[in-house]
């Protein structure tokens, strides 16, 4: 099922109403069109909002620079671009590059806006460009042929288990950090709370802390203390905590890196 002016992208579900340029998740998830997906882009991992009722892709000034390392030369970029509250948006220029989905390695062009929003927005004209067919009821993306999740905004906030990757030995009354993994870990770089699980605790007798912590590609520090005289040993694949991403303070204004 094929929706929309451009030739080339599919819609298979709600259709926001068109508009030139969204600025922020909230707005484009509000109607229904949009999801995320992952890609490399420069050598980092990221997550591209689809958003289908936006023309443009644009990307934010602060990622821009994280990627590039400082910045990289742009192009120039005539005219205004509204935002979905009908406000403008400062763009600094145009700029290409390749994003990497997975081995699928395309060109794309982004206008650089000094906007707050952390999210890379992929507007309709990447997305009729190379033929995506986006399916809202399946959280499917297709692009060019291969098939991608499609993950919504509500997946993002929910709670994550942490497990021990492999087995760890913590010495007798000793306390050591240890590189946790966490389980559908979709961003490259967001925030949390560790929680500990009762049921770890019940099991052995050590302590992880709770605390707010740095998720980097699926990884995250965790806090562990032995209190007891003898070494223990954590096994691999151990579920050792939760991790909360809804936490006060906007977990959305880190999650897509800072």
């Amino acid at each position: 099922i094929f929706a929309g002016k451009l030739q080339g992208a599919g819609i298979v579900g709600p259709l926001p109403a068109p508009r030139r340029i969204s600025t922020y998740a909230a707005s484009a998830s509000d109607n229904g069109g949009s999801g995320y997906i992952t890609a490399r882009i420069g050598a980092s991992d990221s997550l591209l909002l689809v958003d289908s009722g936006a023309t443009l892709s644009v990307i934010p000034k602060q990622l821009w620079l994280k990627i590039t390392n400082g910045g990289s030369e742009l192009s120039g970029h005539h005219g205004d671009v509204a935002a979905a509250n009908g406000g403008r948006m400062k763009i600094l220029g145009k700029w290409q590059t390749v994003c990497q989905f997975d081995s699928l390695a395309l060109i794309a062009e982004f206008l650089v806006a000094d906007v707050p929003s952390q999210d890379i927005l992929l507007g309709f004209g990447f997305l009729s460009k190379y033929g995506v067919v986006v399916d809202f009821g399946k959280n499917e993306c297709r692009i060019m042929g291969k098939m991608f999740p499609l993950i919504i905004p509500a997946d993002l906030d929910k709670p994550r288990t942490v497990i021990i990757p492999e087995d760890t030995v913590i010495p007798p009354r000793g306390e050591i950090i240890i590189a946790g993994k966490v389980e559908n870990s979709f961003e490259p770089s967001f925030e949390g709370m560790l929680e500990p699980l009762d049921t770890f605790s019940n099991q052995c007798d050590v302590m992880i802390a709770r605390v707010v912590c740095r998720v980097e590609m699926g990884r995250l520090p965790i806090r562990v203390i032995n209190v007891t005289k003898d070494s223990i040993t954590l096994k691999g694949g151990m579920r050792v905590a939760t991790l909360h991403t809804d936490i006060e303070g906007g977990i959305g204004e880190h999650r897509r890196g800072e």
